[in-house]
């Protein structure tokens, strides 16, 4: 009888190695793709890691302004080794949580989603846990409609008068600390020197209704991001603006502005 049973546990672990294995070689890819991308993020091969291992929907919500300062804000940068506790996939969409460890040291849990994109593995997001105190860990709601519209009419009519003043200070300290982390006045200004040299004026949207292009939506990473264009004569302005909630109020992490 005792035979019996240490056969059939026997039987049983092998079952579950198998299993295991089976596991990891499927999974093997979304691994590789996470791990490749910290690591050339420490090299500083940034550019590299930015435009071959995120999907076309993270860069399109994420700049590469705006995850370096993310990675410089944390322990990421200094990428050691990963252990990932739970894998797997499902049709065209794959998951890791784990941890990162840092060269001093440091731990950080995340969880990264994976899409496959032209039969290639890309991340979609990265998820950790914030470190420090948190005040409110709730996750930001959307703004109604009305909010929504006077949230980008007062933005562009900011930048506005920034342009027509030719001073970027007002406008600078209404944008969020995320966005000021990884920019200046003077920057900002010279990002819309070409505005301020033929003497573009934006002010006719101040009594002009924005119209939205496409339903505004917080994306994975928390970020509200709003496009449309006002319909102004003779030329309509159109926006593609970013914002991230820093309490108690929604504030801007980047301006697109064009005129035709």
């Amino acid at each position: 009888m005792l035979r019996k049973v240490l056969v059939a546990i026997s039987i049983l672990f092998v079952c579950v190695v198998f299993i295991v294995v089976i596991v990891f070689q499927m999974t093997g890819g979304i691994v590789d793709v996470a791990e490749t991308f910290f690591s050339d993020v420490k090299a500083g091969n940034f550019d590299t890691a930015y435009e071959t291992y995120l999907s076309e929907e993270f860069k399109a919500t994420t700049s590469k302004a705006n995850l370096k300062a993310f990675f410089e804000r944390s322990t990421l940068s200094d990428y050691s080794d990963a252990s990932w506790d739970t894998r797997s996939i499902k049709n065209n969409q794959g998951q890791l949580e784990g941890s990162v460890t840092s060269s001093g040291g440091g731990t950080v849990p995340l969880s990264i989603l994976l899409v496959k994109e032209k039969n290639s593995w890309k991340i979609l997001s990265i998820s950790l846990t914030q470190a420090g105190l948190t005040f409110d860990s709730a996750k930001p709601s959307l703004p109604d409609l009305y909010a929504q519209k006077s949230l980008v009419t007062e933005s562009v009519y900011d930048l506005a008068l920034a342009i027509n003043t030719n001073n970027f200070s007002l406008f600078y300290n209404k944008i969020s600390d995320f966005w000021k982390s990884q920019t200046t006045t003077e920057e900002l200004k010279q990002s819309f020197l070409s505005f301020i040299q033929q003497q573009i004026d934006l002010t006719g949207i101040k009594d002009v209704e924005p119209v939205f292009s496409a339903a505004p939506a917080i994306n994975d990473q928390g970020f509200l991001k709003v496009t449309g264009y006002f319909p102004t004569q003779p030329a309509m302005v159109y926006f593609n603006l970013g914002y991230t909630y820093e309490h108690p109020d929604w504030k801007l992490i980047g301006v697109d502005i064009n005129v035709k």
